[in-house]
């Protein structure tokens, strides 16, 4: 079977999955990351975009958002492996959720050849969150950086990194822990804490430290 066989192949098995676990959300990107699959539930969610225009929706999508996503696309294809991501989607409707994404490998058994990934999303409740924010990213700013972060300028970060700006970082902080936390509070913790410690001046500096 060739790749591009294989890759057919893939699609109309979780086409036909689907028709009895129609609440599943996987979509499938060919190996030049363009989406060749989506489950309906996905397309719900995010948008008819995301297969007709085969990038990201525009509404998961800015600039920055597409190219960390080709990134972690790249790490799976190069390096045959799983990956897990804690991640915030702005829905069609503007709705923030959490998920994780969990991307897996295709891999043709025919040629060893690696055609495509395949992503799953997985909701997860916004109560659990904070949780999943330091299972998956403690251990990542704790051996990636020296600079020692607070339990709430890890959440900012973790958001902040989700594209969500300081309103609604706020908003989602408020949700996690049932306490009203401020559009100022969140801009004055980047100024007066985040931008020192990194040594930047602005949001675009501190992405690039971060990333």
């Amino acid at each position: 079977m060739s790749d591009n066989e294989f890759l057919l192949h893939v699609i109309k098995l979780f086409e036909d999955v689907e028709k009895t676990v129609p609440a599943q959300m996987w979509f499938i990107k060919d190996a030049n990351f363009l989406h060749q699959y989506a489950s309906r539930n996905i397309i719900t969610l995010f948008g008819e975009a995301i297969i007709k225009n085969k990038k990201i929706s525009k509404t998961l999508s800015n600039e920055l958002i597409e190219k960390i996503n080709t990134e972690e696309d790249q790490v799976v294809i190069e390096n045959l492996q799983v990956i897990y991501i804690l991640k915030i989607y702005r829905l069609k409707n503007n709705q923030l959720v959490p998920y994780i994404s969990v991307k897996y490998p295709l891999i043709n058994p025919d040629t060893n050849n690696v055609v495509g990934v395949l992503v799953q999303l997985i909701e997860i409740s916004i109560t659990n969150l904070n949780q999943q924010i330091f299972e998956l990213y403690g251990k990542k700013f704790k051996a990636g950086l020296k600079i020692q972060l607070s339990k709430r300028e890890k959440q900012v970060i973790f958001l902040f990194l989700n594209n969500l700006n300081s309103q609604e970082i706020a908003a989602t902080i408020s949700k996690l822990e049932q306490k009203n936390i401020s559009r100022s509070t969140i801009d004055s913790l980047f100024v007066d804490q985040l931008y020192p410690k990194f040594d930047v001046f602005n949001r675009p500096a501190l992405t690039q430290k971060l990333r």
